[in-house]
């Protein structure tokens, strides 16, 4: 069966996670990603909104954000279809048993939306990262996770974006869809990332419904609003360029043209030059985009 190239190759985009180290500033990594829709080679691109690693000048945290850098961003991002940006999960615990903790870390996801609608943007993502580790049971570590993702999801709507979480960290990618399905707002879904999905399966067995992601994107593409595209050898996170590890990206693709997938696809691989990702890029497209 051949690919569906409108859906699959019209929101390819990029994380600008990965840009080159020497980048001044996020307006600067953005224009380099704008020269690559120029020449059509992506549709859709994700900031890297987190402060982390901190002192890192392309990647500010949403503390940093200053009118004047809100409106250089607008701007540019004007050239893109989709337009994300990955916000604060490091240091952060939306589930913490420490209610000042718990209350910071939501505060700063609260900005983080509230700038993202100030840029425009159609979602954003962050990583459902250490919650109460084991210190209380799963369920009701789960009821503290879905309190807070329930005040975010108003945010969001507030703000008119969809505010997604990650798998690959405390959830696992079975446990995001269920989260989405049980918060059942438009304004909250999932980022489905290939390459932490893999090791979830792999590693640490985490499969419960799924035997494999392409049957997982088969039962559960509803609840995306992102992929995250990469790949890795089952052992480690990688981030490689989709063929390049041992993910079966075939039976992915597949199933997304199956379930009529519309939405941004995001290499988050890295990059040292605007060469170099435009030929993974290249290669995206003779591979994948039949």
């Amino acid at each position: 069966m051949q690919y569906n190239k409108p859906i699959i190759n019209s929101f390819l985009g990029l994380s600008l996670s990965h840009c080159p180290k020497p980048v001044s500033g996020p307006a600067q990594a953005l224009s380099g990603a704008r020269l690559l829709a120029d020449q059509g080679l992506i549709k859709s691109v994700e900031l890297w909104m987190t402060g982390f690693p901190p002192s890192s000048p392309q990647n500010p945290g949403p503390w940093d954000y200053t009118d004047e850098l809100i409106n250089d961003l607008r701007s540019i991002l004007d050239s893109f279809i989709y337009k994300g940006a990955h916000i604060p999960f490091a240091f952060i615990n939306a589930a913490a048993l420490n209610p000042g903790i718990r209350r910071e870390s939501i505060r700063q996801l609260y900005q983080s939306v509230e700038i993202a609608g100030k840029l425009g943007l159609d979602y954003v993502v962050t990583h459902p990262r250490f919650g109460a580790l084991d210190i209380i049971s799963k369920a009701e570590e789960w009821n503290l996770w879905k309190e807070s993702y329930l005040e975010l999801s108003a945010v969001a709507e507030a703000n008119k974006i969809i505010f997604t979480i990650e798998n690959g960290d405390r959830l696992s990618f079975e446990d995001c869809a269920r989260m989405v399905r049980e918060i059942a707002s438009p304004f909250f879904a999932m980022t489905f990332d290939t390459g932490h999905a893999n090791l979830e399966g792999n590693k640490d067995k985490k499969y419960q419904n799924y035997h494999d992601l392409a049957s997982f994107v088969k039962g559960e593409a509803a609840c995306f609003a992102n992929i995250h595209l990469h790949d890795n050898h089952t052992d480690k996170d990688e981030h490689l360029p989709p063929g390049e590890g041992h993910i079966d990206f075939a039976g992915i693709f597949r199933e997304l043209c199956l379930q009529k997938w519309k939405g941004p696809l995001t290499l988050e691989c890295p990059w040292d030059s605007l060469n170099e990702i435009s030929e993974k890029i290249k290669a995206w497209h003779e591979n994948y985009a039949h």
